[in-house]
């Protein structure tokens, strides 16, 4: 799979320059979480609900409340991975606003996480798809999760110190994204991301890219 990410890499990265979302809206809200009250600041708030696609899943202002407290509380917390299951309880127990069903919201979680260190992996349904992880196991749900999770975190690293990008991760430094000071996790999340969007929107000849 990463070899496909090589090859196709000069379409990734045009992928991922297109629009504002990973040029100016990421770096903006990182370079922002440090200086204000992210708590209290609704423009903040506002951005990055869109940025990390949080409006569609109708989570309802108390959520919202408890979960920008979270992360302002946070924001210096060096070992927020500890923190995982706490945050993924204290979230579940406020009920979502179309059904009043209580749900794990796993990626942003995650989202949070990764906004603290960004050295921590991203988990959405791109990166599900790219790894084909399994459905989280609904009899030990969080467990599940931190088991899918560190494997997120040592597949970075082995991505990472065995040069597997060798090709897609200079080239992305190389484009105007290399400037933004990317993690190397961040990297890898845009990578795989823009790789699995283009394949949602068929815009690569997948009998081609994997005979």
């Amino acid at each position: 799979m990463y070899s496909i990410i090589n090859q196709q890499v000069q379409k990734i990265i045009t992928h991922l320059q297109q629009g504002n979302q990973f040029v100016t809206t990421y770096p903006s809200l990182l370079a922002r979480l440090s200086q204000i009250d992210v708590s209290m600041d609704v423009d903040y708030q506002s951005r990055y609900r869109k940025f990390w696609a949080m409006n569609q899943a109708r989570l309802g202002d108390d959520f919202y409340r408890l979960y920008f407290h979270i992360l302002q509380d946070n924001k210096g917390n060096t070992n927020i991975r500890n923190e995982i299951s706490n945050i993924l309880k204290r979230l579940y127990e406020i009920p979502s606003r179309n059904k009043g069903t209580k749900k794990y919201q796993f990626s942003f979680v995650s989202k949070l996480c990764h906004m603290i260190n960004p050295n921590l992996p991203v988990y959405d349904k791109m990166v599900k798809a790219f790894y084909f992880l399994p459905e989280i196991d609904t009899s030990n749900p969080i467990e599940s999760f931190l088991s899918q999770y560190n494997f997120l975190i040592n597949e970075y690293n082995r991505v990472i110190n065995s040069n597997l990008l060798s090709v897609a991760i200079p080239q992305f430094e190389n484009s105007n994204l290399g400037r933004l000071n990317y993690s190397n996790t961040k990297k890898i999340d845009c990578l795989i991301w823009a790789y699995v969007d283009l394949l949602y929107k068929r815009q690569f000849n997948v009998a081609e890219i994997y005979k």
